[in-house]
């Protein structure tokens, strides 16, 4: 891999990112070894910042040289800051669903992240974590890692210590997983190389700036998860598809589990429309797709997530006054990835929404609807309002993954 400069001090970029419902908790300077300063949001003023100063969104940070520094999430999430980086921090909140988005862009130097919520997380509350830079976005899976941003190019250089990520070009739609102990670069013009081994000479120039402790216990965490891996995984790829149950991060909170159910309906119509190519839902869990993959010997993995699952009631008066109508429409909406696991590469990764409309009579609202069975043999079910829309969407996203299988 080419060396990159962990040092520059010119800003390469500027991201404009979606707006939430409002602001999340701040992000705390937790130490300071020499100066840094800190330009709040929407001003172009500098000034001097110590330890226990907050940062909000849309607040930027800079170290100085010869300086480092600690921010630290409300959550225990936590980054290092090499001499002469440069970062943007972004912090929002959803109340319905509770998801807390905390992105952070690297403009230049280098950074090292240890993040422990992943989505979907404990509790009620989920964490969207990711890293920008001038060339690169990094998905979080919870992990430790170091993202490091060339001052001329923007070419990034990312490091995993622990855990998996997953990154791609930011103007590009090639991702690829990168496994503990591996890194890889990233240019603007060019998708991820292919992750190669960290080298002791990246090792060593990352202790140069990241406590020794906290890298000794990342690596310890690492070889441990390494060794269980190792236990379990053995024996060649099957013609198989495993698909996880999805991730439920909608405000729907009714009887029906729609995670297990999503990957039931995908797994049947993917089975069925892929001959040779069996498709499973599994049971396992981990950080990385591809870890499930080589668990259940299967050359394919299909994860997603449902962001809407609703049932809205409208009303519509005409311009005139002179007509009236109600109306409801059961909305879905859902993202799903299919992994190569032997390539340990995104192939398919998309978000589709749909919307079926009927009259705002009691069966289409979610008191008679909720009394049925979430069940696609069901004649009755399928012709619900929600029925319809769910069968249209696994109809979409499967089809648009079963070309991809039979390529």
């Amino acid at each position: 891999m080419q060396k990159t400069d962990f040092s520059g001090i010119s800003v390469c970029l500027f991201l404009l990112f979606a707006s939430f419902a409002s602001p999340a908790s701040s992000v705390m300077l937790d130490s300071l070894t020499g100066k840094a300063q800190v330009q709040r949001a929407g001003k172009g003023k500098w000034f001097p910042v110590k330890e226990g100063t907050e940062l909000h969104n849309n607040d930027i940070i800079r170290t100085a040289a010869h300086s480092t520094a600690k921010l630290k999430w409300g959550n225990e999430d936590h980054v290092y800051l090499k001499e002469q980086t440069q970062l943007l921090v972004n912090l929002h909140e959803n109340k319905k669903p509770s998801l807390i988005s905390q992105h952070i862009t690297v403009f230049y130097g280098a950074a090292f992240f240890i993040i422990r919520e992943v989505l979907p997380a404990l509790g009620n509350k989920r964490y969207d974590t990711k890293v920008y830079s001038p060339t690169s976005v990094v998905a979080i899976r919870g992990t430790s890692f170091c993202v490091a941003a060339d001052k001329e190019s923007g070419k990034t250089a990312l490091i995993v210590i622990n855990g998996t990520v997953l990154t791609r070009n930011i103007l590009r739609n090639v991702s690829v997983f990168v496994r503990s102990g591996y890194q890889t670069s990233i240019a603007i013009n060019t998708d991820p190389i292919k992750p190669s081994p960290v080298l002791k000479k990246d090792i060593k120039e990352l202790k140069t700036w990241v406590p020794l402790a906290v890298l000794t216990e990342e690596m310890k965490k690492q070889k441990e998860k390494s060794q269980r891996t190792k236990a379990i995984i053995s024996g060649k790829l099957e013609q198989k598809t495993a698909v996880v149950p999805f991730a439920n991060i909608s405000t729907y909170r009714g009887s029906w589990d729609i995670g297990s159910l999503f990957a039931q309906f995908m797994a049947s119509r993917i089975d069925k429309e892929t001959p040779g190519m069996k498709a499973v839902v599994t049971t396992l869990s981990a950080e990385n797709p591809v870890e499930i993959g080589m668990k259940e010997k299967a050359h394919y993995v299909v994860t997603g997530e449902i962001t809407v699952f609703d049932i809205v009631q409208h009303a519509k008066v005409t311009p005139k006054a002179d007509d009236y109508n109600e109306y409801s429409d059961a909305i879905i909406e859902i993202r799903c990835s299919l992994i190569d696991v032997a390539g340990e590469k995104v192939k398919y990764d998309n978000t589709i929404s749909v919307k079926s409309r009927g009259d705002n009579v009691p069966h289409n609202t979610w008191k008679e609807i909720g009394k049925l069975k979430c069940d696609m043999n069901d004649s009755t079910f399928t012709s619900s309002l929600i029925g319809t829309s769910i069968k249209r969407a696994i109809d979409q996203v499967s089809g648009e993954i079963a070309r991809y299988l039979r390529d």
